[in-house]
């Protein structure tokens, strides 16, 4: 009976693994240049999401779905000088002296590739954003998700934190 589980338990598992996968797709790898102020990054692309090129200057790229559940999210990632968001201090501070002010300020301290930051969830007329900040030599690297509804759902937080968990600096 044991070895009978066995058997029906391990395609059961890689079948499981393979469905929580499903919503990521293949990696976008973008290019040190002025616009990522010269960092080099990788993250799995969303399944079912359309890639297009950020617009804003500090826009890197974007992943817009049409709609899931009636409602349009998107994933964007920007990066800024510390200098431009008058975060020019943080250069010189240790991940712990970081980790102090944001826990000391009320703010949700959270670590990117082992890099300091801090994550935020707001809501402005007609959309809620879940955002993360991130300290990386010299820049800050945003992560952000934006729902045009007052709350995101569950499976987009969901993916949020599957897509920041497969960034990697190169």
């Amino acid at each position: 009976m044991k070895k009978l589980l066995l058997i029906i338990s391990i395609p059961l598992m890689f079948c499981c693994s393979g469905l929580l996968a499903q919503d990521l797709g293949a990696y976008y790898t973008s290019n040190a240049n002025a616009k990522t102020n010269g960092l080099t990054f990788k993250i799995n692309k969303p399944l079912g999401y359309k890639q297009f090129q950020g617009e804003i200057e500090t826009t890197i790229v974007g992943f817009s779905n049409n709609k899931i559940g009636g409602v349009i999210s998107e994933f964007y990632i920007s990066i800024y000088s510390l200098k431009e968001m008058e975060l020019d201090d943080f250069k010189n501070m240790s991940k712990n002296e970081i980790k102090d002010i944001f826990l000391s300020n009320n703010m949700k301290y959270y670590e990117l590739c082992g890099y300091p930051g801090w994550i935020v969830e707001e809501s402005i007329v007609g959309a809620t954003s879940l955002q993360s900040f991130t300290i990386i030599h010299g820049s800050l690297f945003v992560f952000k998700l934006t729902s045009l509804s007052k709350t995101i759902l569950h499976k987009e937080k969901e993916l949020f934190y599957k897509m920041s968990n497969t960034l990697k600096f190169i």
